[in-house]
């Protein structure tokens, strides 16, 4: 009777579980970045200071806390194993947009997965945090480097493993066997005592304890992985001319140090951009690979989620967008139009990092052009009328990822035209003949200067005709690296290593006594009367430890 039973079971559970042979759970991480939630007490959605804000910038501020809504309930059908953000939780820093954001945040861990946060350049001790009140904007309270690790203790910090006493850094382990890195790189704890220092970088302090947490990880056989705010790694060649802070401070510096400690993968946010790029040492011996991702709240809201094999050797790479989002229902297309807005930062940021290199050859021409001036905000105002399309088609391009499957052409003559337009403009007050002559030099300046970044971002190619060039897919590349042995911890009935008991467990059960081969760790694990036997009896086991649950 006894043996009958346990028949009928053992048939149940095939019934239930299928016949498909399970393994090994693989893990999965599910990143975004650059959220910059405005906090909903914050603003009222028709305040023209508000509104003036938003036509000179990308980012939908206005409707951060429904895409962030959109986000968390991805994550929740995702069910990754954790969520890593890069920087930029909030928008300029204010508390009440932390509070929001880590409101938000705890129902992701309320589900039982984990988060991991850093700091970004907005986030902590930030002088421009505001509050939008009709046509006004008024100052707004911010966080200290304490606030921000107390508003988000569950989401990273409660679980370091190590911190570093001179930063926000911090060290955990996401899933077993792949050590986290968590690099402050804003010098948040020094601007406690100094609001005004708005430089990125790391102290020689905190480097040092990185490299000693990177070898203790080593050591130890974990795989080490870097996350960051700003690049480590250029995403376009001469990426200051676009952006002057993009990258930390010494960054191939650093990056040569983690190279040498055997750092082989970084994640990054700050750009705005998705974009993944490979950096090797001279010798090609050793390389590390950035991931760099766009903002979550300006299209096209890309989040990434990346598949760890086992060994922790293969990182595939699956890009998505946010989609749907509360009273937008063609959110996409919705999000796209507003991209337009990004064209005058963009502009701006051009033109404030090349103004010294500019205005000299400006004053070049100074003898021939009379009484017309130059500022730096005229040249961005007569830019900004001429180039904001050709830079808008640029900027969702590189937005977009995977430059070089897009038409190239097509960009570079539209802003070669934007660029003669701009010229001519600039020039409009100017004798005639001084034009003919002025308008095609500055054209040329301004080409040789774009020259460089442009073929590097449009053939999405770093180290663009020299012998570090370099493209990688930048929305589902599968990126390897050497694989480390990951001990496996017998947990009694959790034969397939998913962390739970369940009816997937008894499948892999059968699978074994029907001859499946797997390791011994496994065959550890299924036999749970500890007879030396796998069979029907330990089918029963598990079956009793479900119902029991």
């Amino acid at each position: 009777m006894k043996s009958s039973t346990l028949l009928i079971r053992t048939a149940l559970a095939i019934v239930l579980a299928g016949s498909t042979l399970a393994t090994m759970a693989q893990k999965r991480l599910f990143v975004f970045t650059d959220p910059h939630l405005l906090a909903p007490g914050l603003f009222q959605a028709n305040s023209t200071a508000l509104q003036h804000d938003l036509a000179s910038d990308n980012k939908m501020f206005d409707l951060s806390n429904q895409i962030m809504q959109s986000m968390v309930n991805t994550i929740l059908a995702e069910r990754p194993d954790a969520v890593l953000i890069p920087g930029d939780l909030s928008k300029q820093g204010a508390k009440m947009s932390h509070m929001a954001m880590s409101a938000i945040l705890k129902q992701v861990t309320d589900a039982g997965i984990k988060v991991f946060v850093i700091p970004g350049n907005h986030d902590v001790n930030n002088t421009q945090a505001v509050r939008y009140d009709g046509a006004n904007k008024y100052p707004a309270a911010t966080v200290t480097s304490g606030e921000f690790v107390e508003l988000y203790n569950d989401m990273g910090y409660a679980a370091a493993i190590a911190r570093d006493g001179g930063s926000l850094s911090y060290v955990a382990e996401p899933v077993p066997g792949l050590r986290l890195i968590a690099v402050d790189d804003n010098r948040c704890t020094a601007r406690d005592y100094n609001t005004s220092l708005n430089a990125n970088g790391l102290t020689l302090g905190t480097r040092s304890w990185i490299n000693g947490q990177i070898d203790a990880a080593r050591q130890q056989g974990k795989q080490v992985m870097v996350m960051m705010h700003h690049n480590l790694i250029e995403h376009i060649d001469n990426q200051a001319t676009f952006s002057s802070d993009a990258q930390v401070t010494l960054a191939e510096t650093i990056r040569n140090e983690w190279m040498q400690h055997g750092v082989q993968l970084v994640l990054t946010g700050h750009m705005h951009i998705s974009n993944i790029t490979t950096w090797h040492n001279d010798a090609r011996t050793d390389s590390i690979v950035e991931i760099s991702t766009g903002s979550a709240i300006a299209y096209p809201c890309h989040y990434r989620i990346i598949e760890l094999s086992p060994d922790l050797g293969t990182f595939k790479v699956t890009t998505s967008c946010i989609t749907q989002v509360e009273g937008k229902p063609d959110f996409l297309a919705y999000a796209e139009q507003r991209m337009a807005g990004s064209a005058r930062a963009t502009i701006s940021s051009i033109v404030y990092s090349n103004w010294d290199t500019f205005n000299s050859k400006l004053q070049e021409y100074k003898p021939y052009l009379g009484n017309v001036t130059f500022t730096q905000e005229s040249v961005t105002d007569i830019a900004n009328r001429n180039m904001a399309d050709a830079v808008t088609l640029l900027n969702k391009t590189m937005a977009e990822g995977n430059e070089n499957e897009k038409d190239g052409q097509a960009i570079r003559d539209q802003l070669n035209a934007a660029v003669t337009n701009f010229a001519n403009e600039l020039l409009s007050d100017a004798n005639p003949i001084i034009q003919l002559v002025a308008a095609p030099l500055i054209v040329e300046q301004f080409n040789q200067m774009l020259e460089t970044p442009l073929n590097s971002a449009l053939n999405d190619c770093t180290g663009y005709g020299t012998d570090r060039a370099n493209v990688t897919d930048d929305l589902r590349p599968t990126l390897y690296f050497t694989p480390v042995e990951i001990p496996v911890e017998i947990v009694r009935g959790d034969v397939n290593g998913d962390g739970k008991v369940d009816v997937s467990d008894v499948n892999m059960v059968i699978n074994i006594i029907l001859g499946a081969t797997v390791s011994d760790e496994l065959r550890a694990a299924a036999d749970l009367n500890d007879d030396g036997t796998v069979d029907v009896a330990d089918v029963n086991a598990i079956i009793n430890i479900i119902l029991a649950n």
